[in-house]
């Protein structure tokens, strides 16, 4: 899962140089803004088939936080 979540960045940030890892805090570690977070998590919901509701979005800190929400 973390691959696929690899590819989504990498297309959705049009860079290649962003390595995930569970611990990277999505904010501050990758560079995104709150408002590219949210694109982000409606991009992965089509890209996985899942729907993560808005409560839930403002608890994504970490990559691993966002792996959990897409698993379940």
């Amino acid at each position: 899962m973390l691959t696929k979540l690899q590819a989504l960045f990498n297309t959705y940030t049009g860079r290649d140089d962003i390595v995930l890892r569970e611990d990277s805090v999505i904010l501050r570690d990758l560079g995104m803004n709150s408002y590219e977070l949210v694109s982000l998590v409606c991009a992965a919901e089509d890209c996985f088939g899942v729907e993560i509701p808005d409560r839930q979005v403002t608890q994504i800190r970490t990559v691993g936080d966002f792996l959990r929400l897409l698993e379940n």
